[in-house]
């Protein structure tokens, strides 16, 4: 048996050892365990056991993944190869109901944690479901009962105790390791430390907790989801108003589609319980109700069985979920589409009345919206794997368009990648994590780490023969720029009309070369040019055939916002007309997800003819996760004497907004969302700048070596 210094035998497991595959299987709380499978499993009983095995990770050279036991519906914490650390059993609590604050493990159950504290005459926004331990539930943000007055339960983690990435024990919260402590609330699974306790303020317990119940017929919906976001700033924040919708209730004897009002309240008095409450009474189909229970008083452990009728650990489920503050005009389309086509229970559909919210603290936790979508799918059987398990993703990409983003708890970002914190907030993650783990020692999300997402070279990424000419040290901005920056926005009628990008193969130079704009139909206009010594057009071509296949490639041309690439295809090096390249990047402190569709330059109006030993790189610019595209861009290289110039121009937003498959009106509801993506045409400009002036200084010797003299790769036409 292989063994692992510090941790004793019996506590871990490597794939080879007896008791491996039981100890995988138990990590995962349903019966869909994904087939990925770590090198070894640690059962960590202490702290001494976490930092052992961290310091064999990094011994090693592997990363490590982080459970602690809950509700992880996409399992993110298996990773093939990886050290898989689990702490379900540092589930210790310390309470000083004088101080109202308590220390407790990662591991400890939240309803346990919820019921030990009541005893006592303490609260804690401890989450709805038994089974989910506070580690995962407190990192990713925390939506528990009586959140709504609470807050997320992230906000009442005062400390951690936590092992960093060289194994080291430390305690971090607002004085110390402040950066450390502000992503951990909020970070979820892409946490880059492992918590080995919270440090966690309580408060006094409610008098009343009190409980509506009504059941409607599913063919209500329209009238009941219109009158629910009409009230979303109406109801008490002591009510959480869920409303979920199945093909069946079995705890209340109804065998029919149903949509279930069942809500909590935590009050003073049973009068404000009823008070609050009576919102809930003026539903415009009330009178249709196939069960009202206006208020009745419960305690804890009856809302936990309720809620668990909907989470069975003998079957198989997948989740997914939203953020949004459309109107009830534009959400029902999506509804009605997610109530027809619902899977048999325990499958479900969750609107949860969130805000609007109070001013949140200072933390990673950053995005939330009036109210919250979810969809739970559950089934019995493998064999219904196809027909059962990909419903909750493709309703909520069908309503992405009205997202405002996601929330970790229903996280199924390895197969949907979608936002969950604002932009400003995941570049800061990003470089206290660069501070914290520079190695990577940690895995971050699943969409991240799916394409080895991460700013820089880590493990592994030397030795490639191309890392030689990985340089994180830039160039200054050329004058010609900088000059173009302090001049500031262009009128409109200075910038070049996309209408009129065949000027560009015309002789000499237009009015604006570099600079920005906004046009007049919202949109955003780019130029820059970069003189490039020694480069030939042949040799980009070459480039854009060749970068594009792999992320460690992509970075050497900005090695300080370069962040992923691969073809949509799958596919290696060579051509690169007729192909998607999918690319993450920083545009400024922005973080971008993109679909580049290299295109023809024929397809953009320029004629190759006219073009002799210069080349245009054209494309279409598209959202990496929606069939949209937010405009067009042409990088022409241009001959001159002792090497060649780029003329590269950028047309965003405005007309150049489509949805892919020509739907006129679905192109005019998803323009003023898409103009909100926009990038910051200033910060445009200057990464333009950077990155063609960088790569132009290396071009060449790169070129040589990895080209070898030969011509540039054939082009296919566009598909």
């Amino acid at each position: 048996m292989t063994s692992l210094p510090g941790v004793p035998a019996g506590r871990h497991f490597f794939r080879d050892d007896d008791g491996y595959e039981p100890a995988r299987r138990a990590t995962v709380w349903n019966q869909r365990v994904p087939d990925r499978y770590p090198d070894v499993i640690v059962q960590a009983l202490d702290a001494d056991d976490v930092v052992a095995t961290v310091r064999y990770a990094k011994a090693t050279g592997k990363r490590v993944s982080i459970t602690s036991g809950g509700h992880s519906w996409a399992a993110n914490h298996l990773r093939d190869g990886a050290v898989c650390l689990d702490v379900s059993r540092l589930d210790q609590t310390t309470v000083d109901p004088d101080r109202m604050v308590a220390v407790v493990g990662p591991g400890k159950g939240g309803s346990v944690l919820l019921n030990e504290l009541i005893d006592v005459g303490l609260f804690f926004p401890a989450g709805h479901c038994k089974g989910v331990r506070i580690g995962g539930y407190l990192l990713q943000g925390g939506y528990g009962w009586n959140s709504r007055v609470y807050g997320p339960a992230c906000e009442s983690v005062i400390g951690l105790d936590v092992v960093t990435a060289d194994g080291e024990q430390i305690y971090i919260d607002a004085d110390h390791h402040p950066d450390l402590y502000w992503a951990a609330r909020g970070a979820g699974p892409g946490f880059f430390a492992v918590v080995t306790a919270f440090h966690l303020t309580l408060y006094p317990k409610p008098t009343v907790l009190g409980s509506s119940f009504y059941a409607y017929p599913a063919e209500y919906a329209d009238e009941i989801y219109t009158w629910a976001r009409g009230i979303s700033d109406e109801i008490d924040r002591k009510v959480e108003l869920q409303i979920v919708a199945s093909s069946s209730v079995p705890g209340a004897g109804i065998d029919r589609p149903a949509i279930v009002m069942a809500s909590p309240v935590f009050a003073d008095t049973e009068a404000e319980a009823r008070e609050a409450f009576g919102i809930l009474d003026r539903c415009p189909v009330v009178d249709k109700a196939l069960v009202a229970v206006p208020y009745a008083p419960v305690e804890m452990p009856a809302w936990y069985d309720a809620v668990m009728s909907n989470y069975l650990a003998d079957h198989r489920y997948t989740a997914d979920n939203m953020w949004t503050s459309a109107s009830a005009e534009d959400l029902l389309p999506g509804i009605r589409n997610i109530l027809t086509t619902m899977p048999p229970h325990p499958a479900h559909f969750l609107w949860l009345a969130w805000g609007p919210s109070p001013q949140r603290q200072d933390m990673a936790y950053s995005l939330e919206d009036e109210v919250y979508l979810a969809l739970y799918a559950g089934w019995e059987h493998a064999a219904d794997d196809a027909e059962y398990a990909d419903w909750p993703r493709s309703q909520m990409a069908a309503m992405a368009p009205l997202a405002s983003g996601i929330q970790l708890a229903d996280e199924n970002l390895g197969a949907r990648p979608a936002k969950f914190a604002t932009d400003e907030n995941m570049a800061r993650l990003d470089r206290v994590r660069a501070e914290y783990d520079p190695d990577g020692r940690f895995y971050p999300w699943m969409d991240r780490s799916m394409t080895d997402t991460y700013l820089g070279y880590r493990l592994g990424d030397g030795d490639t023969g191309w890392d030689a000419f990985f340089n994180p040290q830039m160039a200054e901005l050329p004058r010609h720029v900088v000059i173009a920056l302090e001049h500031g926005p262009q009128a409109d009628q200075v910038l070049l009309d996309y209408d009129d990008v065949t000027t560009l193969l015309d002789e000499g130079y237009q009015q604006t070369e570099n600079g920005y704009g906004r046009l007049r139909d919202g949109g955003i206009q780019v130029s820059v040019r970069t003189d490039m010594p020694g480069v030939t057009p042949q040799m980009w071509e070459w480039w854009f055939g060749w970068h594009g296949s792999d992320s460690r490639r992509y970075k050497l041309w900005h090695p300080r916002a370069h962040v992923s690439a691969h073809w949509a295809d799958g596919g290696g090096d060579g051509h690169y007309i007729g192909r998607t390249s999918m690319i993450e990047e920083y545009i400024g402190s922005n973080y971008a997800k993109a679909a580049i569709q290299f295109v023809e330059p024929s397809v953009m109006g320029l004629d190759a003819g006219r073009s002799g030993a210069d080349i245009a790189v054209c494309a279409r610019l598209g959202a990496a996760d929606l069939p949209v595209d937010i405009g067009r861009f042409v990088h022409q290289i241009r001959v001159t004497a002792g090497g060649s110039e780029m003329r590269s121009r950028f047309w965003l937003g405005g007309r150049y907004v489509s949805v892919r498959g020509g739907i006129r009106l679905a192109d005019n509801i998803i323009r003023p969302l898409a103009a909100r993506q926009l990038p910051d045409p200033r910060d445009l400009m200057v990464h333009c700048a950077q990155e063609m002036n960088h790569l132009a200084g290396f071009l060449p010797a790169i070129y040589s070596r990895f080209a070898g003299g030969a011509q540039a790769p054939d082009r296919e036409p566009e598909a």
